[in-house]
């Protein structure tokens, strides 16, 4: 459940496919929580952060191993959602309305099962 409300930042997220080479602009560093993370931008012009899980980093190159999007959700406090997995402090999950992706798992609290 959302205990934090999270705002998308970004309305055209980049995506990409596996074997799709894009470009590294720059590794996060703000918060050790969020390691991992790299600022890409794709053959459109898009840009965004990528887990670095994700690339065949060669220099200021990566080839991606999957597809992927960097769209972030933007949810209410009491909102619900379904975490499919974690990286590096993001989760990737879906919501009531089937939309699928990232928010923070700082904005997130864990319901137990009944």
């Amino acid at each position: 459940m959302v205990h934090r409300a999270h705002e998308s930042t970004n309305p055209d997220p980049i995506t990409f496919v596996a074997g799709e080479l894009v470009q590294v602009i720059q590794k996060f560093t703000d918060d050790p929580e969020w390691a991992n993370w790299v600022k890409c931008e794709n053959a459109d012009g898009k840009q965004g952060w990528v887990p670095l899980q994700l690339l065949h980093v060669d220099g200021e190159w990566a080839t991606a191993q999957g597809t992927y999007t960097a769209h972030e959700l933007t949810l209410t406090i009491g909102a619900f959602v379904t975490v499919s997995h974690v990286l590096n402090g993001w989760a990737w999950a879906k919501t009531e309305e089937n939309e699928w992706g990232w928010i923070s798992v700082r904005n997130l609290v864990r319901l137990e099962e009944k």
